[in-house]
């Protein structure tokens, strides 16, 4: 591992972190604000990217404005070609058309090292003709369609985060927009009016102040930023102080915890358990850090108490549960109704399930990872991605049994492992119908491991 000067919060801040807040702010008034000046603003976009050297950061503005931040950037706003009120083509689509023309003679030069991926888009294949046997439909192929451009994203991003130089700047961004969108998750908390009260489109997202807000900010950005942070924090040599590292997955953390999405929760709350397992030594700096932010949020800005609070209630929702009550306490329809309406469907073909048929179409749902991975692709896709997990998962800890000062790799594993617990408890992210945002999660993950564990640079 090469020398690190050592980054800072003093120091953290660059020229890159401009442009991305620009092109942020720029998109919340020309998309949301100003919604007649949308189009334009995306060919702004897809202009300066086909032209900019700085590819990751356009890579990474796409990856921000998909997930649609405090209600800003829906699918909806996203669309810049409208079939219906409610179907349409969101610009990221063309964004990765544009990219693939751009990088189209170094598409398959840079590539994924990992041989059990190959299964997982063989299957993908074979489940055009399952597709075809269950029966198509002009919605079901329009998904397929846009299912594959995402998977051409996928295979753009070893492209674009080729080496370990533009992965630390990517990660350093990745840290910024944390920051960034907590400070705006907070001063929609502080504040009686929303950012998104803003928007033109503001109707449907009224909220009442005096409620508890779901409304998320942060997600694949907090997921992201705290697996980097632990795995940075558990090696001797690292390219940023351990306090910053330490205030990130403590924001990761909390911006979580104030959508009380008990997941997700759940999710971090491993990680953080992995983290201090195998640092038992080290990690009491970060326990001592993230309780003194806790005791000031919770007892000076009375509304973070408010959402702690109602997260706290949910949370011990699942004390029933434990208990026997499936339900939660009534809370968890994606156990009484959602997951018994998936299952019965894929039982009528559970071996390699419905594929992008017209019933796989209507019957997918999201909220039930698992059930709806079976209905997907059946026994043999989930087979296939279990394979994928473990295959991932058994590199990682080969290379750690070889080397043991490797703890990263376990917080990689451990991370592995926490996605499962979101897809299973929260929304789907193993998935065969893919989606642009969770396709740069699992190819930024695989990516990371590459360069940070193994080393492999490409040119």
């Amino acid at each position: 591992m090469s020398k690190y000067k050592g980054v800072s919060l003093s120091s953290f801040f660059n020229s890159d972190f401009a442009l991305i807040t620009f092109y942020f702010f720029l998109g919340m008034l020309c998309v949301n604000i100003y919604p007649t000046i949308k189009i334009p603003y995306f060919l702004f976009l897809f202009l300066m990217f086909y032209r900019s050297n700085r590819d990751y950061l356009y890579f990474l503005l796409l990856f921000i404005l998909m997930q649609g931040p405090g209600g800003f950037f829906s699918k909806y706003d996203r669309f810049i070609i409208n079939l219906s009120d409610t179907v349409g083509v969101p610009f990221e689509y063309f964004f990765i058309l544009i990219a693939l023309i751009k990088f189209r003679n170094k598409l398959f030069k840079r590539k994924y090292y990992f041989v059990a991926l190959k299964f997982i888009l063989f299957y993908y294949i074979l489940l055009i003709p399952v597709s075809i046997i269950f029966g198509l439909s002009l919605g079901s192929t329009f998904t397929f369609i846009l299912s594959s451009i995402s998977l051409i994203l996928f295979l753009l991003l070893p492209v674009v985060f080729n080496n370990k130089i533009i992965l630390e700047k990517s990660i350093k961004i990745i840290f910024f927009t944390t920051i960034l969108l907590f400070s705006l998750q907070i001063f929609d908390l502080i504040f009686p009016y929303t950012l998104y009260s803003l928007s033109d489109t503001f109707d449907y997202m009224l909220l009442d102040k005096s409620e508890f807000s779901r409304v998320s900010w942060v997600r694949w950005f907090s997921f992201l930023s705290i697996t980097c942070s632990l795995f940075f924090l558990s090696l001797r040599e690292i390219s940023f102080s351990r306090g910053f590292l330490s205030t990130i997955v403590i924001i990761a953390l909390l911006s979580t915890f104030l959508t009380a999405t008990r997941g997700y929760i759940l999710q971090f709350l491993f990680l953080i358990f992995v983290y201090f397992t195998i640092q038992k030594n080290k990690s009491f700096g970060l326990l001592i850090l993230g309780i003194i932010f806790l005791a000031i949020s919770y007892n000076f800005i009375s509304p973070v108490k408010r959402q702690i609070d109602y997260a706290a209630e949910r949370m011990l929702t699942l004390e029933s549960v434990i208990k026997g009550d499936m339900t939660a306490e009534g809370t968890l329809i994606r156990i009484t109704q959602r997951a018994p309406r998936v299952w019965n469907k894929y039982i009528e073909s559970p071996i390699f399930g419905f594929g992008f048929s017209e019933t796989g179409f209507s019957y997918n749902d999201g909220h039930v990872g698992n059930y709806t991975l079976l209905l997907q692709g059946g026994l043999v896709g989930v087979i296939i991605f279990i394979f994928f997990i473990i295959s991932i998962i058994r590199i990682l800890f080969q290379d750690y049994y070889r080397n043991k000062d490797k703890l990263g790799n376990l917080i990689i594993i451990g991370s592995i492992i926490s996605l499962i617990i979101a897809h299973s408890t929260s929304s789907i992210f193993f998935t065969y119908f893919f989606e642009p945002a969770l396709m740069f999660v699992m190819g930024f993950i695989l990516i990371f491991i590459q360069i940070y564990v193994f080393n492999i640079n490409q040119k």
